[in-house]
């Protein structure tokens, strides 16, 4: 009777141990889906920010090119040069978007371009000159 009291207790003590740990995994994968579901928001909202940004600069570079060719050159349009100035630093201050020269030694996931060094007949991100033959 002792021992069938015994190897019960055993068995219901390893099955709790089984629970437990079931438990823990569902636990941290829910964990892991909240996370990557919140990296996915974030990235989608960085994409779009991205893009109204850029549709932004491209309105501004659209409506001085119109009014600078509509003076034919002769007249600086003020106007259209000062919102394109704002237009450029709005998109430059994107997170998903940094001047090359802020990369500098960054060979992590936030530099949109990897740096390189030059080989023949292209052009060295680095230096920003071409190779020579």
């Amino acid at each position: 009777m002792m021992l069938g009291l015994f190897l019960g207790l055993l068995f219901q003590q390893q099955f709790d141990r089984l629970r437990a740990a079931e438990f823990a995994e569902k636990a941290l994968l829910s964990e892991i889906r909240a996370h990557e579901e919140s990296l996915n928001k974030r990235a989608l909202a960085e994409k779009r920010q991205f893009a109204e940004k850029y549709e932004a600069l491209g309105r501004a570079m659209d409506s001085f090119t119109l009014a600078y060719n509509a003076g034919r050159g002769n007249i600086w349009p003020k106007k259209e040069a000062e919102a394109l100035a704002k237009a450029i630093r709005e998109f430059e201050s994107t997170n998903s978007w940094r001047p090359l020269s802020q990369c500098a030694g960054d060979r992590g996931s936030r530099c949109p371009v990897q740096r390189s060094t030059s080989t023949k007949n292209q052009v060295s991100l680095e230096s920003g000159q071409g190779s020579t033959p």
